[in-house]
C-alpha cells in the first residue's frame, strides 16, 4: 500500500464525511473506493474509445476498396 497526500476543500471533504458515514466507512477508504471506481472507468472508456476508432478505420479502408 502507498501513502499518498491530497488537498481537498472543506466543501469536499465534509460531503466525503458524509458519504462515508452512510457507507459505514472512513473517509479515507469512501476515497480510495471513488479513486480506484475512476480509474477503472477511465481505462474502460479508453478501450471503448480505441474499439471505435478502430471500428471506423476499418470501415475506411473496405470502403477506400470498393
Amino acid at each position: 500500500m502507498n501513502h499518498i497526500s491530497v488537498d481537498i476543500s472543506g466543501e469536499i471533504y465534509s460531503r466525503l464525511k458524509e458519504i462515508a458515514r452512510e457507507e459505514g466507512c472512513s473517509p479515507e477508504e469512501c476515497l480510495t473506493t471513488a479513486l480506484t471506481e475512476y480509474i477503472v472507468s477511465r481505462q474502460d472508456n479508453y478501450l471503448t474509445d480505441m474499439n471505435a476508432v478502430n471500428r471506423v478505420e476499418r470501415a475506411f479502408f473496405l470502403s477506400a476498396g470498393e
